[in-house]
Protein backbone atom coordinates (compact mmCIF):
# COMPACT_ATOMS: atom_id res chain seq x y z
CA UNK A 1 0.00 0.00 0.00
CA UNK A 2 3.07 1.59 -0.17
CA UNK A 3 2.49 2.99 -3.65
CA UNK A 4 -0.93 4.45 -2.25
CA UNK A 5 0.48 6.67 0.42
CA UNK A 6 2.52 8.30 -2.41
CA UNK A 7 -0.18 8.85 -4.24
CA UNK A 8 -2.44 10.74 -1.79
CA UNK A 9 -0.01 12.71 -0.76
CA UNK A 10 0.68 13.70 -4.30
CA UNK A 11 -3.36 14.32 -4.01
CA UNK A 12 -2.81 16.49 -0.78
CA UNK A 13 -0.04 18.59 -1.77
CA UNK A 14 -1.78 19.49 -5.25
CA UNK A 15 -4.81 20.35 -3.42
CA UNK A 16 -3.13 22.60 -1.06
CA UNK A 17 -1.33 24.31 -3.91
CA UNK A 18 -4.83 24.70 -5.97
CA UNK A 19 -6.41 26.16 -2.34
CA UNK A 20 -2.97 28.57 -1.92
CA UNK A 21 -3.48 30.09 -5.28
CA UNK A 22 -7.15 31.36 -4.25
CA UNK A 23 -7.78 34.41 -2.95
CA UNK A 24 -10.14 34.77 0.15
CA UNK A 25 -12.59 36.25 -2.71
CA UNK A 26 -12.48 33.20 -4.69
CA UNK A 27 -12.88 30.84 -1.85
CA UNK A 28 -16.33 32.62 -1.11
CA UNK A 29 -17.42 33.72 -4.40
CA UNK A 30 -20.41 31.37 -4.85
CA UNK A 31 -20.76 29.64 -7.97
CA UNK A 32 -24.89 29.17 -9.81
CA UNK A 33 -24.90 26.44 -12.25
CA UNK A 34 -28.60 26.88 -12.35
CA UNK A 35 -29.52 25.53 -9.17
CA UNK A 36 -28.66 26.70 -5.62
CA UNK A 37 -25.07 28.98 -5.71
CA UNK A 38 -22.26 26.63 -3.45
CA UNK A 39 -19.40 27.91 -2.16
CA UNK A 40 -15.71 27.53 -2.16
CA UNK A 41 -15.98 26.40 1.33
CA UNK A 42 -18.88 23.89 0.77
CA UNK A 43 -17.02 22.53 -2.47
CA UNK A 44 -14.30 22.02 -0.34
CA UNK A 45 -16.41 20.18 2.43
CA UNK A 46 -18.00 17.68 -0.27
CA UNK A 47 -13.91 16.93 -1.37
CA UNK A 48 -13.33 16.34 2.75
CA UNK A 49 -16.87 13.76 2.96
CA UNK A 50 -15.53 12.09 -0.90
CA UNK A 51 -11.87 11.38 0.94
CA UNK A 52 -13.87 10.00 4.21
CA UNK A 53 -16.27 7.49 2.04
CA UNK A 54 -13.22 6.53 -0.25
CA UNK A 55 -11.04 5.80 3.07
CA UNK A 56 -14.22 4.03 4.95
CA UNK A 57 -14.86 1.60 1.75
CA UNK A 58 -10.89 1.08 1.55
CA UNK A 59 -10.06 0.02 5.22
CA UNK A 60 -13.32 -2.56 4.44
CA UNK A 61 -11.72 -4.25 1.91
CA UNK A 62 -8.65 -4.62 3.63
CA UNK A 63 -9.77 -5.73 6.19
CA UNK A 64 -12.05 -8.25 4.47
CA UNK A 65 -7.96 -9.32 2.29
CA UNK A 66 -6.81 -9.93 6.23
CA UNK A 67 -4.50 -6.53 5.70
CA UNK A 68 -3.40 -4.01 8.22
CA UNK A 69 -4.70 -0.67 8.18
CA UNK A 70 -1.96 1.47 7.00
CA UNK A 71 -0.25 4.19 9.57
CA UNK A 72 -1.38 7.55 6.82
CA UNK A 73 -5.12 6.05 6.82
CA UNK A 74 -5.06 5.90 10.68
CA UNK A 75 -3.69 9.13 10.91
CA UNK A 76 -6.01 11.15 8.38
CA UNK A 77 -8.85 9.17 10.14
CA UNK A 78 -7.66 9.94 13.51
Amino acid sequence: MAGGSAWFHTLDDQMKAVIAAFSEEDGNKAIDRGGDAVTGAFRLDVYLQAVLIFLGKATIYLKAMNEGLPQSFQEYIG
